[in-house]
């Protein structure tokens, strides 16, 4: 492999892991209309349908049922395998803390991803999540200096102060 080849597929790489990270951060702060973006525009959603509609749907009724819930991600181990130059699959590392009405679960997950390019970028074709391991403890949830829902506003005021400049 030469450098420019080498170079093309470090930036690849990062950009498949960076939608992990994304993922991660839209699913946490429910962020629908950002987490459709990660996936295929022809993505296939089983009985909900095809397409980001459909994702959309998937992930409201999955994450917006959690009401106050708290959930965060954190990923690891991260590997991707190159098919082609327009097909990818992944397997990553999960903890996910979620909390909700003071009940806290501690899961242990693994993400098998099967990815896509198109015009340029990579999405998620696939992303099917399995729990390894899920422990759960009664504990009243505290608050900290910041919750949450401020550091996530605080980040999408961000964004867009970006965007305007």
């Amino acid at each position: 492999m030469d450098r420019d080849q080498a170079l093309t597929e470090l930036l690849e790489r990062e950009q498949i892991r960076e939608l992990a990270t994304r993922y991660s951060i839209a699913a946490d702060s429910r962020d629908f209309d950002s987490l459709v973006l990660l996936f295929d525009p022809e993505v296939d959603n089983g009985r909900l349908g095809k397409g980001r509609a459909a994702t959309k749907l998937y992930y409201e009724r999955l994450l917006g049922a959690m009401a106050d819930g708290a959930v965060l991600h954190f990923v690891a181990n991260h590997q991707i395998d190159f098919v082609d130059d327009t097909h990818a699959i992944g397997i990553c590392y999960v903890r996910a803390v979620a909390g909700s009405e003071g009940r806290w679960s501690d899961i242990a997950a693994v993400y098998v991803d099967d990815y896509v390019k198109r015009d340029g970028a990579w999405f998620f074709a696939r992303r099917k999540p399995s729990d390894l391991q899920r422990l759960t403890f009664d504990q009243p949830r505290s608050i900290g200096k910041v919750s949450l829902a401020d550091a996530w506003a605080e980040h999408r005021q961000r964004q867009a102060q970006l965007r305007e400049a």
